[in-house]
This record gives structure tokens, C-alpha cells and sequence, in this order.
């Protein structure tokens, strides 16, 4: 259950989700060190925009742009997180095993007219062409001593990616194998790509990720990961919306962060 909830406003998301560039934003978390001792207490800042930069941030964010952000320790329990300016969360370690941190911001939707993009479903626009509803959601981990408890556990988001192993055990040129599930179920078919942070700041244009794989049937896909960097994988999957008089499209979209040493 989360333990944090913010409110957020429609100028908030006007602000949060650029015209024309919806679908392409992503949530991310930043923690200030993946693999602390026990009884450490970790910073994990948040991170928005387009680009996963060197410095792991893009665009400006403001606390009040996360709408919900909670923790599972490594017995699976949910623990509070303390806001701080930055926007940031303390992450109290407690004991060993993984963590797994998630994140999200209030659910929103737009819809194409002739004169542009209205902030609204198709009933709330005249001569609507196309409506999206979004979901804008991010995870990652921190990893407590030497414990593997819980590498494998699942934080409730609705499209989330499951690391098949303790990602402490990474080096450069390791494969990381994972599973992507939708509202619990694994999902086949579906693209899992990553970049490096840094990463976009040379990227060629037709190579905007620096890995991808597609998920099998069992909805698991293994990448490479060929460098010791932080880096963030991305998924985003679109299905019809509910009621197709009101809006045509849900899309989802998760950002899973995490370093390879």
C-alpha cells in the first residue's frame, strides 16, 4: 500500500507532460547509493524528462509532481519513506536483503483535435480525433549488504519489470535477466530496452537505446548490460481504454533504475 500520497493539479500535469511529448516522458528514481550497509539511510531522489543524462536528471521536477512513492523491505513489508526538499525520500536500511522502491504520478489524459492537443477526454473536446490516457510510473532497488531476500518480489505497479536475479551480483558485460508483468500476468512480446546514463548525450539517432531485447512467453527477456554505469530500462505498453466513447487508449509506461558496478 503506498504511505506517501501527494496532490497534483492539471496545470501540474500541463507543466510535467510537454505538447507532443506525452508518451515519451518517463519517471525515474535516483538513489544516492544502490548497495549501502545495513542501518545506512539512503537519499533517492526523483528524476523526469526525456533524456537519462550523465548526471542521471533532465527537466526540473517539483514534489508536488509525485503523487505516490513507497518501499517493500526485504521481509516484504511496506515502509514509509521521509520527504525531503529536492524533490527526495530517506530510505531507512534496516537490514540486509533488497528493497524494492516504486513511485508514480497522478494518472492523466489528453486528447488530438484539429486545433491541437486539449488536456481532456474525447467528451470534453469538440471534433476529437484521438485520446490517450496515461500512466507515468518508475521502480528500482537498493540492496542492503550481502542479503538476497526479496530480488524478486513485486511492488503492485500495473506494468513492472521483475529482475530474475540479486542485480548486486552485476558487472560489466553481465546479463541481466528479467520478466515483465501486466497487472500481474507475464507479458510476451514485449520490447525491454535500456540506456546508460550519458547515454542520449551521443547517442546515434537511429539507436536510441543502448540495449533491447523482446519478451517470450513467459514474459522474460535477458539483457547485456556492457558497462559499469547506472541505467534505466524502460517499458511502456498501450491497450484499448475501457469505455472507447470516452477515451481510445490506457498506455502505460515504467522506468526501472539500477547500477552496475
Amino acid at each position: 500500500m503506498p504511505i506517501k500520497t501527494f496532490s497534483i493539479t492539471l496545470c501540474c500535469l500541463l507543466a510535467l507532460v510537454l505538447t507532443g511529448a506525452a508518451q515519451a516522458h518517463n519517471l525515474w528514481l535516483n538513489p544516492d547509493n544502490h548497495y549501502p550497509a545495513v542501518g545506512e539511510t539512503v537519499t533517492i531522489a526523483i528524476g523526469w524528462g526525456h533524456k537519462y543524462g550523465a548526471d542521471r536528471s533532465d527537466e526540473s521536477v517539483r514534489a508536488d509532481r509525485v503523487a505516490e512513492i513507497w518501499a517493500l523491505d526485504p521481509d516484504g513489508r511496506t515502509i514509509a519513506l521521509a520527504p525531503e526538499e529536492g524533490p527526495a525520500f530517506k530510505l531507512k536500511v534496516d537490514k540486509a536483503g533488497v528493497y524494492q522502491v516504486a513511485a508514480r504520478i497522478k494518472p492523466g489524459v489528453f486528447t488530438t483535435t484539429p486545433q491541437g492537443r486539449k488536456w481532456a477526454d474525447k467528451k470534453g473536446v469538440e471534433n476529437p480525433i484521438k485520446c490517450t490516457a496515461f500512466k507515468i510510473e518508475a521502480q528500482t532497488i537498493v540492496v542492503a549488504g550481502d542479503g538476497d531476500r526479496n530480488p524478486q518480489a513485486g511492488t503492485g505497479l500495473p506494468l513492472e519489470l521483475v529482475p530474475l536475479a540479486n542485480p548486486a551480483r552485476l558487472t560489466a558485460g553481465s546479463e541481466l535477466s528479467v520478466r515483465v508483468l501486466f497487472r500481474g500476468q507475464p507479458l510476451a512480446g514485449m520490447p525491454v530496452r535500456a540506456v546508460f546514463a550519458g547515454y542520449a548525450e551521443t547517442a546515434p539517432k537511429e539507436k536510441p537505446f543502448a540495449v533491447e531485447a523482446v519478451t517470450d512467453d513467459k514474459g522474460e527477456a535477458t539483457l547485456v548490460l556492457d558497462r559499469a554505469a547506472y541505467w534505466l530500462i524502460h517499458l511502456s505498453h498501450t491497450i484499448a481504454h475501457p469505455e472507447p466513447d470516452r477515451c481510445d487508449d490506457d498506455r502505460y509506461n515504467t522506468a526501472f533504475t539500477l547500477q552496475v558496478r
